[in-house]
């Protein structure tokens, strides 16, 4: 227990360091608009073809961290015909739409493709493609901001549950510097967030233990 109270203690650490960092490198006066970095394109309602044992891995709601990661929880869907056209490319990136709740801890969250053919996006989340003048690696980290996700936030729309429509999102203005800036940007945030993961792994580990060792107590 007191190892599992450590480990969270040193993830909150370093989620607040995640916020000052993000704030440091991407948190700057906006000099490009939105459309002049991105192509988007909505998403199909497809739960109903939802199937286990299937070959896509399915990106909805459910599968938002609110660090911008994806949540396998273990959602397939074929390439049916209504799909064909939401399979997604690597390094293209979706976006969430809605939050179930009122607090917005994923809406806006922005998960970055690494595989071509492996996954198909859901209705209420934009797929969405960089421009010459943008890396992906880079898009992600200033989509998933700081400064970024609490303006979705406050454009958000509803009560119990929130959403936004995209054409708020194609209104943001954005720091984009050179690509050479750009890579060493992501870079330094990228490493904070692998750490973070890393960390949030070894949580797991460890209540896994506890549960392991509870089990054997009381037998």
């Amino acid at each position: 227990d007191k190892k599992i109270e450590l480990q969270k203690q040193k993830i909150e650490a370093l989620k607040i360091y995640k916020t000052g960092l993000s704030k440091k490198l991407f948190d700057k006066n906006p000099n490009t608009n939105f459309k002049d970095c991105f192509s988007h394109f909505g998403g199909t309602a497809l739960e109903e073809y939802v199937t286990e044992n299937a070959t896509y891995k399915f990106i909805s709601i459910g599968n938002y961290s609110p660090e911008g990661s994806y949540i396998d929880n273990g959602q397939r869907i074929n390439n049916i015909e209504k799909a064909k056209n939401k399979i997604l490319n690597k390094n293209d990136l979706v976006m969430v739409l809605n939050d179930k709740t009122s607090q917005g801890n994923i809406i806006g969250s922005t998960i970055l493709i690494d595989e071509d053919n492996k996954y198909i996006y859901n209705q209420r989340s934009e797929r969405i493609k960089c421009n010459f003048n943008i890396i992906p690696k880079y898009a992600w980290c200033i989509l998933n901001s700081t400064n970024i996700r609490n303006t979705i936030l406050k454009k958000s729309q509803g009560g119990t549950q929130i959403y936004i429509n995209f054409h708020e999102i194609e209104n943001l203005k954005l720091y984009v510097p050179s690509i050479e800036e750009q890579i060493k940007l992501s870079n330094i945030y990228y490493s904070i967030i692998s750490k973070l993961n890393f960390e949030n792994q070894k949580l797991n580990y460890l209540n896994t233990i506890k549960k392991s060792l509870l089990q054997q107590m009381f037998i």
